[in-house]
């Protein structure tokens, strides 16, 4: 695989879930899609970052591994959703992760339960591309990248975001008044020169209800549906757009 400079990279996508035990049907279903939507040559590997305070059975992650046999599991504690410390936490994970990844331009792919995937030749196109994080900024003004799915080289990842501390994250959040782990992460990364190249990812549900397919426009554009305040409707919106029966696209 050759970047946009023409340098040889051996890059793949390593998805990263943060999820607990009753999401455990929308990371299943999550997962499905992702098997379609993907090709295994693309993909590194696949993590769940588990919270503690509800983890999942055995029983659960066995069937998880039917949809994703590389699976990895990785435990998450303390963790206090919607707080600097639980964005802190989460850069910890991210580290913890990249470090097994081979490839300095590997993408860390940060995916929410709630994320269903669309076949699109755009994952090989940004894998190709020499971003060094790739956000979908449309639903934050483009001044943020929306915490559903995003991607971060691991490179990033070990230059920047592994080495913020709790005070820096803090004091970051502070400077934007909020406490979410996506502008955070965000504004961590353009206060070091590494900003997120925003491009569409993610339809939100104001703009796939309306929707009865996905046309050649959605599908060249979009990599997933956020179903975000919407989980109930994932099993509904999969079979309406086919995502479990998707035909190939080339690449």
């Amino acid at each position: 695989m050759l970047a946009s400079d023409g340098r040889a990279v051996r890059a793949r996508l390593n998805f990263l879930y943060f999820s607990y035990a009753p999401d455990f049907d929308c990371v299943a279903l999550s997962l499905r899609t992702l098997a379609h939507a993907v090709p295994d040559e693309l993909i590194g590997g696949v993590t769940l970052a588990e919270d503690q305070k509800a983890p999942f059975t055995p029983g659960q992650v066995a069937a998880l591994r039917a949809h994703a046999p590389s699976l990895q599991v990785v435990p998450v504690r303390d963790f206090e959703w919607g707080s600097p410390r639980s964005t802190h936490a989460e850069l910890q994970i991210f580290r913890q992760v990249c470090e097994k990844l081979p490839d300095p331009w590997d993408l860390l792919v940060k995916v929410d339960s709630d994320v269903l995937f669309i076949r699109n030749a755009k994952w090989r196109t940004l894998l190709r591309s020499n971003a060094p994080a790739i956000g979908d900024g449309h639903y934050l003004q483009h001044r943020f990248a929306q915490g559903g799915l995003y991607m971060i080289r691991r490179h990033i990842v070990e230059d920047v975001l592994s080495k913020a501390g709790l005070a820096d994250v803090e004091a970051v959040a502070k400077a934007i008044d909020s406490v979410g782990e996506d502008m955070a992460i965000s504004q961590l990364l353009a206060d070091r020169g590494r900003p997120f190249l925003f491009t569409r990812l993610m339809l939100f549900p104001d703009e796939y209800g309306p929707l009865s397919r996905l046309n050649t426009v959605v599908r060249r554009e979009f990599l997933a549906l956020h179903c975000h305040k919407d989980k109930p409707s994932m099993p509904m919106l999969a079979q309406r757009f086919s995502l479990l029966d998707q035909p190939a696209i080339a690449t």
